[in-house]
């Protein structure tokens, strides 16, 4: 079986446009649709139902999971929709650095 055939559910890749700033001097903006039907596969990071920390530069974040895509264009800054729920991506990593695939460390948006 292909890396492909893996890929069994899809998401939506968002980027965040800027339009401005807002009254504090944060960027304005909107997320907007980057890449929609991406296939892929979201899976638990430790294979319980607890977080793993990562550490991400200074800061400790608690994560949940990892998904797996083929590779295209997608940064940190971007934003995953899997199955309703909003996710920020942590790690961008290409685990064998051969442009294989990517591994996306997500972190639940919380509204």
């Amino acid at each position: 079986m292909g890396f492909r055939q893996l890929l069994t559910e899809t998401c939506t890749i968002r980027r965040f446009t800027t339009s401005g700033t807002g009254s504090y001097g944060e960027p304005a903006g909107t997320w907007g649709d980057l890449t929609v039907d991406v296939p892929c596969l979201k899976q638990p990071l430790t294979g319980r139902a607890v977080g793993k920390e990562l550490v991400v530069g200074r800061e400790a974040r608690i994560t949940d999971f990892v998904l797996f895509l083929e590779v295209q264009d997608v940064t940190a800054a971007d934003r995953v929709v899997h199955a309703g729920e909003t996710y920020g991506i942590i790690v961008v990593k290409d685990p064998g650095g051969q442009g294989h695939h990517l591994e996306l460390i997500l972190e639940l948006v919380k509204s």
